[in-house]
C-alpha cells in the first residue's frame, strides 16, 4: 500500500513581506518593542510580525494582531501596509483550513492589488488563491493561479518567491500523480533554496522531493533526503517541519518493513502533532503507527491506533486518508480473524471510493462474504458469489466500452485544448520578450544617466575643493600677509576688511557646495552617518524638527545603492523645505533581509496628487527614475492640509 504524506509546500505570507519569525518567544520580544512604538508604519510591521509568530501555535492570538495591523493601516491611510496585513489575515484562514472564507478575502484582495503597481502584492494574492484551490483539490485552477504568479516573479527575477512557488507546483503535480513533473519542480525549488541559503525552503524542498521518491517506491532515497533535512529542521525549531519529517521517516520505514524504527519515528511525530492547531495531521501519524504494529503482528494495538485516528480524520475531512484507513482496518481485522469487522470496514471503503472497486477488491469482498456466512448459509453464499461475478463481468464489459469511448473523446478534447494553449502561450511569450528587452534598454539608459550624474558630481566636487578651493585659500593667505605689511587709510582699511570677510564666506560656501555634491561621510562612513549629517545640517538653517530612524544598516550597502538612496532622501527633504511649510519630519530607512523600506513623512501643507505638481515636478521625476533603477515601488500619500507620506520599497 502506498504511504500518504501530509508534507506540502504552502505559500505563507512570508512570500511577500518581511515577517520571518515563527516562535512565541520571538513574539514576546517583539511585543516589548511594540509597547514603545508610536502609530506609524514600523508599528504595523511589528504587529504583523507578532501575528505571524503566533500563526501556527495560537491562531486566535495571531488573528488579534493581524486585525490591529489592518485597523492601524486604515487609520493612518497606508494602503500598502493595509493590503499587506489583509493578505496575512487571509493566509491565517488558509492555515486554519477555512478555505471558503479565505477565498472570499483573496478574491476581493485581487481586485484591489490589480489597481496597485506592486507585483509582489498581486503575486502573493494569486499564489494564495492557488493554495486555496489546491487544498480544495481543484488542481487545474490551482495551477492557473500559480503560473500567473510565477510569470510575475520570473519577470522581476524574484528568486525567493519563485522558490516557494516551485514548491507549490511540485505539490500540485504530486497530488495529480505526475511524478516526473513533481520531481522536476522539487529539484528546481531545492536549487534556488540552496542559492538563497534559505533553510526553511531547503527543508521544504527536501521533504517534498522525498515524498515523490516515496511515491515511486524509492524509499531508501526518500529516507536519505529526510535525514538530510532533519538537522536543519531541528536548528529552525519548527514544530510542523519536525512532525512532518518524523512522520515521513516512519512511513518509509513501514514500507521497508523496519517496524521498530518506524514506531520510534512515529511516536516522535505524534507527540509533536498533538501540539499543532491542525489536528488532522495527528490522524495521519496514528494511521501509520497502526500499520507498523500490524506489520509486527500486534493486531489489537494496531486496531486501537486506527480507531483513535478515525474521528480525527473525519473531523479534518481527509477523505482519501479515511478511505485508506478503512482498508487498513479491514486487512488487520482479517489477519486477526475478525471476518465480520473486516467485511464491515471493507464495505465502508467501497462506499467511499470514487470509482467502482476493481477485480482485486471484488475478490476480497467475495472472500470475506464466504468467511462471514460459511457457518449459516454456505449454499446461499456460493450462489450469491456466482450471481455477483456474472453481474460484475457484465457491468465491467459495458463500462470498459464506455470508458474507451469517453477516453477517446477526452483525449481529442485535451489535444485541442493543449494546442490552443501552446499557441496562446507562444504569443504571450513573444510579447513578454519584447517588453523585457524594452525594459532592459530603459534600465540601461537610466543606469548610464545616474552613473554619469554621480561621476560628474564627484568630479565637480573634487575640482571645487582641490582647484578653486585651493586658489581661494591661497588668495586669502596672500591678503592676510599683505594686511600686516601695508598701511591704508581708515576707509580703505574698512573696505579691505569687508572684502577679506566676503572672501572667507565664499570659501565656506564653496566647501558647502562641494560637500553636497558628494558628501565625504557617505564615501567613508556609509549611508546612515551621511543622512544623519545632512539632517543635522538642515535643522538650524530651516527650523525643521527632523527625526531619523535607522534599522539594519550596520553593514554597508553597495556603493551605488547608498548614493541613490542618499539622493532620494536628499531630494525629498529639499521638496519639503521648498514647498511643504512643515514643522516636523520623520525619516526612516529600514533594512530587513533583502528588503529595504524608505519612509519620509511631514506635517506640512500636503498637495492634491491629481493636480499638475505630480506631472511637472522635476524632483519627483528624479526620485521615480532612481526608484525604478532600484527596481522598487514608490507610494505617495498626501492631501491638502494633511501632510505628505512617501514610502519606497525595494530589494537590495
Amino acid at each position: 500500500m502506498n504511504i500518504s504524506c501530509f508534507a506540502a509546500a504552502v505559500l505563507m505570507n512570508t512570500i511577500l513581506f518581511s515577517p520571518l519569525v515563527a516562535q512565541v518567544s520571538v513574539a514576546d520580544s517583539l511585543k516589548n518593542i511594540l509597547s514603545v512604538e508610536r502609530n506609524d508604519s514600523l508599528k504595523i510591521i511589528l504587529l504583523r510580525d507578532i501575528g505571524y509568530a503566533y500563526e501556527q501555535t495560537n491562531p486566535i492570538e495571531s488573528s488579534k494582531y493581524y486585525l490591529q495591523a489592518i485597523s492601524l493601516s486604515k487609520k493612518i491611510n497606508n494602503s500598502y501596509q493595509y493590503l499587506a496585513a489583509l493578505n496575512d489575515y487571509g493566509n491565517l484562514y488558509i492555515t486554519s483550513g477555512k478555505y471558503d472564507t479565505a477565498q472570499i478575502i483573496f478574491k476581493d484582495l485581487l481586485t484591489k492589488t490589480n489597481k496597485q503597481t506592486s507585483y509582489k502584492l498581486t503575486g502573493s494574492v494569486l499564489a494564495n488563491l492557488g493554495n486555496i484551490y489546491k487544498n480544495q483539490n481543484k488542481f487545474i485552477l490551482a495551477q492557473e493561479q500559480y503560473m500567473k504568479a510565477i510569470d510575475l516573479f520570473e519577470k522581476n527575477k524574484d528568486t525567493p518567491r519563485l522558490t516557494r512557488l516551485y514548491g507549490n507546483m511540485q505539490v500540485v503535480f504530486f497530488d495529480l500523480r505526475q511524478d516526473k513533473q513533481a520531481i522536476e519542480y522539487a529539484e528546481k525549488m531545492y536549487s534556488l533554496a540552496k542559492k538563497n541559503n534559505n533553510k526553511e525552503d531547503i527543508v521544504t524542498a527536501l521533504v517534498n522531493l522525498s515524498n515523490s521518491y516515496s511515491r515511486t517506491k524509492e524509499h531508501s532515497k526518500a529516507i536519505a533526503l529526510l535525514k538530510e533535512s532533519l538537522p536543519l529542521a531541528i536548528e529552525l525549531d519548527n514544530t510542523y517541519f519536525l512532525c512532518n519529517i518524523y512522520y515521513n521517516l516512519g512511513a518509509n520505514e513501514v514500507e521497508l518493513k523496519k517496524y521498530d524504527a518506524a514506531i520510534s519515528y512515529l511516536n516522535k511525530a505524534a507527540a509533536l502533532a498533538r501540539t499543532l492547531s491542525n489536528t488532522a495531521e495527528l490522524g495521519s501519524v496514528l494511521t501509520q503507527t497502526g500499520r507498523a504494529y500490524s506489520g509486527k503482528g500486534n493486531y489489537p494495538v494496531a486496531i486501537s491506533f486506527y480507531h483513535e485516528a478515525e474521528p480525527i480524520l473525519i473531523n479534518g475531512n481527509r477523505r482519501n486518508e479515511i478511505k485508506e484507513l478503512y482498508l487498513n482496518i479491514a486487512e488487520t481485522q482479517k489477519l486477526a480473524g475478525n471476518s465480520a469487522e473486516a467485511y464491515n470496514y471493507l464495505y465502508k471503503y467501497a462506499q467511499l471510493k470514487d470509482t467502482i472497486y476493481d477485480d482485486a477488491t471484488s475478490a476480497k469482498i467475495a472472500e470475506l462474504e464466504i468467511n462471514y456466512q460459511t457457518a449459516k448459509k454456505e449454499k446461499d453464499i456460493l450462489q450469491l458469489r456466482q450471481e455477483s461475478k456474472s453481474k460484475t463481468d457484465s457491468i465491467q464489459k459495458t463500462r470498459t466500452i464506455t470508458y474507451i469511448l469517453m477516453g477517446s473523446f477526452l483525449t481529442l478534447l485535451l489535444i485541442s485544448f493543449l494546442s490552443y494553449r501552446n499557441y496562446k502561450q507562444k504569443q504571450l511569450l513573444q510579447q513578454q520578450q519584447i517588453k523585457q528587452l524594452q525594459n532592459e534598454k530603459l534600465l540601461l539608459a537610466t543606469e548610464s544617466i545616474l552613473k554619469g550624474q554621480e561621476d560628474e558630481r564627484s568630479r565637480l566636487a573634487q575640482d571645487l575643493h582641490d582647484g578653486l578651493g585651493g586658489m581661494l585659500s591661497g588668495v586669502k593667505l596672500t591678503l592676510s600677509a599683505m594686511k600686516g605689511n601695508i598701511i591704508l587709510p581708515e576707509e580703505s582699511a574698512r573696505l579691505f576688511t569687508k572684502a577679506f570677510e566676503q572672501l572667507d564666506s565664499s570659501i565656506g560656501e564653496m566647501r558647502r557646495v562641494a560637500h553636497n555634491m558628494m558628501p565625504e561621510a557617505l564615501v567613508k562612513l556609509g549611508l546612515q552617518q551621511a543622512l544623519l549629517d545632512y539632517c543635522d545640517g538642515i535643522n538650524p538653517a530651516n527650523g525643521l524638527n527632523i527625526k531619523c530612524e535607522f534599522h539594519g544598516l550596520e553593514n554597508r550597502l553597495q556603493n551605488t545603492t547608498e548614493i541613490i538612496v542618499y539622493r532620494i532622501v536628499q531630494e525629498l527633504l529639499t521638496n519639503i523645505i521648498k514647498h511643504a511649510g512643515a514643522g516636523n519630519v520623520l525619516v526612516q530607512v529600514i533594512k530587513k533581509g533583502t528588503e529595504l523600506d524608505i519612509t519620509v513623512e511631514d506635517d506640512g501643507n500636503g498637495f492634491n496628487k491629481e493636480e499638475g505638481f505630480l506631472k511637472n515636478g522635476a524632483g519627483l521625476k528624479n526620485i521615480q527614475s532612481r526608484v525604478d533603477y532600484l527596481k522598487g515601488e514608490l507610494d505617495i500619500k498626501s492631501a491638502p492640509g494633511k501632510g505628505t507620506s512617501v514610502h519606497i520599497n525595494c530589494t537590495v
